[in-house]
Parts: C-alpha cells; structure tokens; sequence
C-alpha cells in the first residue's frame, strides 16, 4: 500500500479527519497514538476513552519505540486481515495515520530507526489556532485528570518545566478568587503548557523540509478549520494525500456530509476563537499569553493565515 502521514498534536479535529479518511473506498487510516482503525468514529467518546486508556499509553511509548515502518507493517496485516475478500481490500490502496505521529516525532524515528531503500510518507501537518486548541484541551483535562492519574502528573510535570511557568501561574491568579493549585488552574495551565509541543512541531517541520534525504514528502499545513468547513475541502485533503490516484466521488461526499461532530473535549466554549476568547476569565487570557509569548508562536502561525489581534487587549 502507498502510504501517508497526517501529523497533528491531537484537540485539532483528529477524530474527525481520521474517520472521514476512512470512509473513502480506496483509504484505510488509523487515528491516535494506539493507531487505532477510524472506522468507528465514536471510539474516545464517553467512557470509551478511559476504557482505551492502556492502549493510548503503550502508543505514547510506540511513537518514540517502535520503528514507523514496523508500525505500518502492523497496521497493513490488520488492514489486510479485516478486509479479506472484500471489494475493499482490492481498493484499499492507500494506508494512513492521523495523529499517530507529531511532526516532533519524525526526527526522532528518522534518527533512531531510519528507513528502507525507497521508503515514501507522503506528510501534512493538521493544524488548530493556539487558542482554540488550548480551549479544547482545557475542557479534555477537566475530564481526563479525574480518571488518568498518569496523565494528570505528566501535565503538571510539564508546567513546572517551562522557565517561569510556576510563575506564570502564580502570577495570573494573583489577586482573583482561585489559588494556583485549583484543579481548574491547574486544567487550564496545562493546556496552555502544551503550546510548547506546538513549538516543538514548528521546530521539526522546519528540519524536516530542509532535508534532502528525508523519507517524508512533506505537502504542507493543513488548517482544521479548512478541513471542517465542508466536504470539498475534505476531498481536496484526499486528492492531495493520495497524488490525485483516488476517485472523489459524489457519493463520498455525501457519506462525508452525513458525519457530525466528533468527540467534542469542551462542551461549554462557543464557536469561534473570538467567542471563546471573551468567555475566558481575566487570569485565562493572561496565562495564555504568557505561554503563548515564551513560545515564541505568533509568527509561524500568523504566518500560515491565523490572527492574534485580540491578544491586543492585555499586552
């Protein structure tokens, strides 16, 4: 099979993409770090996702320990296996991942595990506005940490690692009603920590995109917002994962437009970054930009189309 990469940090639509990649006939795909097929969308939904907790852990671990290529040998038998004897397996031409990987991840594999002779990854990086991916994640730890002691310590592992974030914390709580070991501090400061894989991602995309040997074609950002906007787009998505080999039927478009909104983290926040942005309390917004600005994140993401301008109302 030809494959692909859809690297993304995850809160960015993942689910979404992964299953409605899933959907077209000549497509297999896998989503998250388990690397689970996408056929059902409502894996992670509701008590799913503390059910698929162990296997979110061993993928944690996969994406740094086990060799990419050997992981989608892997995925290709299961494929393969499930399929037997059906029109799919004849079709399915193409297998992919969608937040199985980071662009963060891949220096690492190439690094470490390196690939064969002739080894071809066609590879987008789907991205989410900072804010809006903050949010999202906010409404996920509010949830997760109750049920994932593991998570909740490597969250809060990470805020303590950020130069000045005990800081930063202490600071935008100051003089409000909330302490800075609130559980809801905590939730919300560690989805701003998370803006620093962002950085990280940024930093990868970089390297991978200079490298003349690298086994990544690397296509470009893909923003969630675009991908979500309508089925075109998603089929847009497709021709361009698969070189244009694949057939964008009306009829995958329709199955595309019948799919609704998929594993939600934060059921409260509005649509919109705007929206959500003045929902925010005032120590929020001032924790979100302190992050943002230590990760030095305006610039690559205004660059690829997003806007900040309501960061104007605090600097």
């Amino acid at each position: 099979m030809n494959r692909f990469i859809v690297a993304s940090h995850g809160w960015s639509a993942s689910n979404y993409v992964a299953h409605v990649l899933s959907l077209h006939p000549q497509i297999a795909c896998a989503h998250s770090a388990a690397a689970i097929l996408a056929d059902d969308k409502a894996v992670f939904d509701g008590d799913n996702l503390r059910r698929r907790i162990p296997e979110l852990r061993k993928g944690y671990v996969a994406r740094q320990q086990l060799g990419l290529e050997e992981r989608y040998r892997m995925l290709e038998q299961q494929v393969l296996q499930l399929s037997s004897g059906s029109v799919k397996d004849d079709q399915s031409r193409w297998l992919g991942t969608v937040h199985t990987y980071r662009m963060r991840d891949l220096p690492v594999q190439l690094g470490k595990f390196g690939f064969g002779r002739g080894s071809q990854y066609r590879l987008v990086n789907l991205v989410r506005h900072p804010l809006d991916l903050v949010v999202s994640g906010f409404g996920q730890f509010l949830d997760l940490f109750k049920i994932d002691i593991n998570e909740y310590a490597w969250s809060l592992n990470k805020i303590v690692a950020v130069k000045n974030g005990i800081n930063f914390v202490e600071d935008a709580v100051e003089g409000t009603e909330y302490k800075p070991g609130d559980y809801e501090v905590i939730c919300f400061a560690s989805a701003c920590a998370v803006l620093g894989s962002l950085r990280l991602d940024v930093d990868a995309t970089e390297e991978l995109s200079s490298s003349e040997s690298s086994p990544f074609e690397y296509l470009g950002v893909v923003r969630m917002e675009d991908i979500v906007s309508s089925p075109d787009a998603v089929g847009n998505l497709v021709s361009l994962l698969t070189s244009g080999e694949t057939v964008i039927s009306h009829a995958y478009l329709e199955d595309v437009a019948s799919v609704k909104k998929v594993n939600r983290h934060n059921h409260a926040s509005p649509d919109g970054t705007l929206a959500r942005w003045e929902k925010l309390q005032g120590w929020q917004k001032k924790l979100f930009a302190n992050f943002f600005a230590h990760f030095e994140l305006r610039t690559p993401y205004e660059e690829i189309g997003y806007n900040f301008d309501f960061l104007a109302e605090i600097e």
